[in-house]
């Protein structure tokens, strides 16, 4: 049996209120569960540092906050003096977090890198004015790396800097993810088909193709034998359901969804199929989840989410 776990954070709901419980789902038994602890913020994206630590890059901010899965604690505050992150308890007037990036921004893309560093790739910013004008929306065409003093992700001492780059195009609510080759293939963005590489080593960019239609919030997943399963989003006012593979610098379809989604998640199981968790169908969140095997190239349907979710984020642990 593989002990694979899906662990969901953030979102929002069928009122949109933010959702503040954290599911998870066992694949073994394909039931859901969640953890008797609030999470603290709205959308995110989540990363698994280690088996116990996961990274969420809150969106419509700047902050970043470590959670500990063992200790079922929100890390967000470095201790300058006692050189080590401190975990504090959070309300609504406090949401300060253990390390700022350079931007505040939202409908980024995000990717933990295999030299232990963390990039952050385009999105958009709301610049509110003090007058009666409306707030302009600043589409963002900088990525940011971080870069941590440490790599054995402790969860205590993950302190280092901030640097900022350019690429090539502006990208809203794209997907990234770090091929086995070590290269970021970012994939698609609002009115975008075309993908590229993102080389962490020299910092470049290069051409990767295109997707066979445009789509941006939609999910990217790296199989087990090195192909990108591109699932959903949405593109020219409609939800999709229809699904590409990257494989061998090509893309081509491959079986739809047996649901429309956009903001939906997805996450790899340790057996190597992929969860496909909730999402919306434009105008309300749905609580259905599906399994892709991509031996078979089918999708099934699996246990429904407690609570219809868009927006969230998942990670395997």
């Amino acid at each position: 049996m593989s002990n694979s776990k899906i662990i969901i954070f953030g979102g929002d709901d069928d009122n949109y209120h933010e959702n503040k419980k954290i599911f998870i789902f066992d694949n073994n038994y394909k039931t859901w569960s969640k953890l008797d602890i609030d999470y603290i913020s709205g959308n995110c994206k989540c990363l698994t540092l280690n088996k116990n630590t996961i990274l969420l890059v809150l969106e419509h901010s700047s902050n970043i906050i470590i959670f500990d899965i063992n200790k079922k604690l929100f890390f967000d505050k470095y201790h300058p003096i006692f050189q080590k992150y401190q975990a504090t308890i959070h309300n609504k007037n406090n949401n300060d977090t253990i390390f700022d990036r350079l931007c505040i921004r939202y409908s980024e893309s995000s990717v933990l890198l295999n030299n232990g560093k963390l990039l952050i790739i385009g999105g958009q910013q709301r610049e509110f004015t003090f007058s009666h004008e409306p707030s302009k929306i600043i589409v963002h065409k900088n990525y940011e790396i971080y870069t941590p003093s440490s790599l054995s992700y402790d969860v205590e001492k993950y302190n280092g800097k901030w640097k900022i780059g350019y690429m090539n195009k502006q990208r809203i609510a794209s997907a990234c993810v770090l091929l086995k080759n070590n290269l970021v293939l970012i994939i698609g963005g609002e009115n975008e088909s075309s993908c590229e590489y993102f080389n962490p080593e020299s910092e470049t960019f290069s051409d990767a193709g295109s997707t066979l239609e445009p789509r941006y919030n939609h999910t990217a997943t790296v199989l087990l034998n090195g192909d990108v399963l591109v699932t959903g989003g949405f593109n020219d006012g409609k939800c999709l359901k229809s699904c590409e593979i990257f494989s061998n610098n090509e893309w081509k379809y491959v079986a739809d969804m047996n649901i429309n989604r956009t903001e939906h998640s997805a996450a790899l199981l340790e057996d190597g199929n992929v969860l496909i968790c909730s999402g919306c169908d434009v105008l309300f969140p749905i609580t259905s989840c599906e399994i892709y095997n991509p031996i078979l190239n089918k999708w099934s349907f699996t246990s429904d989410i407690p609570l219809g979710l868009f927006g969230h984020s998942s990670t395997t642990n």
